[in-house]
């Protein structure tokens, strides 16, 4: 891991580590914390749960209890666990010093209802929202970078992606049209 991260600080601003394709016995706040030391910029740190596109087996209580004894710059966390666990509200989790991403992921498509989703996010009260989707149409591209609008009127620092060949796009766009980053 640390290998990784030293070459990874050189290609990127800011570095993703996927803890949930680690061992859960890594996921130490030793460990994490060496990492981020590492990474000598911005963390982001993700525990997907394997029902979102993730390997993380283990269930919503453990990962949110895993997350919330590690200290990264960011901590993203799935819109389905903050409604499912957290009624909703990120609110528990506002103690710690770190900023909490509240993201929405769907690897088959751009849905419709974006709005829909980007209102689900705003309510949870996370610091950053993030709206990942499949494009399926270059026009997905486009629908993505509305969203960016609608959240920088609203004030609220938001990411967006487009994965996928047409979502190429958005991705080399993403920080111009309002994404607070965007991803290789």
């Amino acid at each position: 891991m640390a290998a990784s991260i030293v070459r990874a600080r050189e290609a990127g601003g800011i570095l993703e580590l996927r803890l949930d394709y680690l061992n859960p016995e890594d996921l130490s706040a030793s460990n994490v914390a060496t990492w981020c030391q590492l990474a000598r910029g911005p963390v982001v740190l993700t525990l997907r749960r394997r029902v979102n596109g993730g390997e993380f087996d283990g269930s919503e209580e453990a990962q949110v209890r895993i997350l919330k004894s590690l200290r990264g710059t960011f901590i993203d966390l799935e819109i389905e666990t903050i409604e499912t666990l957290l009624g909703g509200s990120m609110a528990p989790l506002k103690s710690t010093s770190c900023t909490w991403i509240a993201s929405y992921h769907n690897f088959q498509e751009t849905p419709a209802n974006l709005a829909a989703i980007y209102s689900r996010l705003k309510n949870s009260g996370a610091d950053v929202l993030k709206i990942a989707t499949q494009a399926v149409s270059f026009e997905d591209n486009f629908r993505l970078f509305e969203q960016a609008e609608v959240a920088r009127r609203d004030g609220i620092p938001i990411i967006i992606a487009a994965m996928g060949e047409l979502g190429t796009f958005s991705r080399l766009m993403a920080t111009g049209r309002g994404s607070l980053w965007t991803y290789a």
